[in-house]
């Protein structure tokens, strides 16, 4: 039987661009059979599933980014603002900015001009020991709290996460050290082709639900922005997007997708390249939805929650949908075909059955 998914792909503030593929999606009245989710497409689907309907569950993603604005989900421990922390302050450490860089942008250019290589090699030798959790818990915890519905979730469609562990976290003399080697990890396979540890998958139905919130939390857990979770055994989790970087493994968790059974995959993208290609997966259908427009990847951008960057994001969204249009409705088409001759050839064997059942009591009556 055919089946229908949605990747939502991760990229800080950039998730806004969700909202409206999903908008555009659901006025084109495509069905998504199956979702998965890492770092903010992961709380997107979270808040998506988690409403007694996906069109419900639009209106309370819309909500919820309508007030990102106001409450800043991204706040510094200290006083500075985003806008000041990436600012021309000869105070910043150089490792600072390079790590929300990483965390957040995944697929960024070298900054301020360093070349990729020295900058790969040299960054374990910076000095970041005031880093760990350096953003504000409480924004991030409040607005979940607000629109995170376990109950509504576990009824709803299968809903996948990606989430990169960092073992034995507990046990580590300098765990800061830890979270750190997560980050370089990422920066050697950006930058020198080295690929790091993949990315695991959860279903989120499959788990507790005092797991279910945390292992939601831990894909979005940027490292050194916000503490990592705790999975209760000496391990952290972090932000899904880090795993697999060479080739977008845990960035955009189509794999789940597709052992789940997954015939058709859309896949909405939050970068305008990488070095993940649907030809990698010959084995199902997928459409691609990527900015036509490019993206500001500047950090400040890419940890901006401001409306006008929002409003922006949602639109551009919306309109890249729209303009896929006509191959989603033929896709989408092709399932609904493929249903429909299930469907007819069930009925058949059906009254090839019931005719074979009604001559034997016929026999038995001769």
């Amino acid at each position: 039987m055919a089946k229908l998914g949605l990747v939502l792909s991760g990229g800080g503030a950039k998730g806004a661009y969700h909202v409206g593929v999903i908008k555009a999606l659901q006025e084109l009245n495509i069905r998504i059979d199956m979702l998965s989710g890492a770092s903010i497409g992961a709380l997107n689907g979270a808040v998506l599933l988690s409403a007694k309907d996906q069109r419900l569950g639009l209106a309370h993603l819309e909500q919820l980014w309508d007030k990102l604005p106001e409450v800043q989900p991204i706040q510094f421990k200290g006083k500075e603002s985003v806008s000041d922390f990436f600012g021309l302050k000869k105070n910043i450490n150089i490792s600072t900015y390079i790590s929300l860089l990483l965390a957040s942008g995944l697929r960024l250019a070298t900054p301020v001009g360093i070349p990729a290589t020295l900058l790969a090699l040299a960054f374990e030798r910076l000095d970041i020991k005031d880093l760990e959790g350096i953003c504000k818990q409480e924004p991030l915890f409040e607005m979940m709290e607000e629109f995170l519905n376990l109950e509504n979730l576990n009824h709803s469609i299968p809903f996948y996460i990606s989430t990169y562990k960092i073992k034995d976290y507990e046990k580590a003399i300098d765990r800061l050290k830890e979270t750190l080697a997560a980050t370089v990890s990422f920066l050697k396979a950006e930058f020198l082709g080295v690929d790091n540890q993949f990315s695991e998958f959860y279903k989120i139905q499959d788990l507790t639900q005092d797991k279910q919130k945390s292992y939601i939390l831990a894909s979005a857990a940027l490292p050194l922005i916000f503490l990592p979770q705790k999975d209760g055994q000496g391990n952290r989790f972090v932000d899904g997007g880090l795993g697999g970087a060479l080739k977008s493994q845990g960035n955009t968790p189509i794999t789940p997708l597709i052992e789940a059974g997954c015939t058709h995959i859309i896949v909405s993208h939050l970068d305008h390249g990488s070095l993940w290609h649907r030809y990698d997966y010959p084995q199902v259908n997928i459409i691609e939805i990527r900015p036509n427009e490019k993206l500001d990847l500047s950090a400040a951008k890419l940890l901006d929650f401001s409306r006008a960057n929002i409003e922006r994001l949602r639109l551009q969204g919306y309109l890249d949908t729209k303009s896929e249009m006509g191959r989603i409705l033929s896709t989408f088409s092709n399932i609904k075909n493929i249903d429909s001759n299930n469907s007819t050839l069930k009925a058949s064997i059906k009254m090839l059955k019931d005719t074979e059942n009604s001559l034997d009591e016929i026999m038995k009556h001769l």
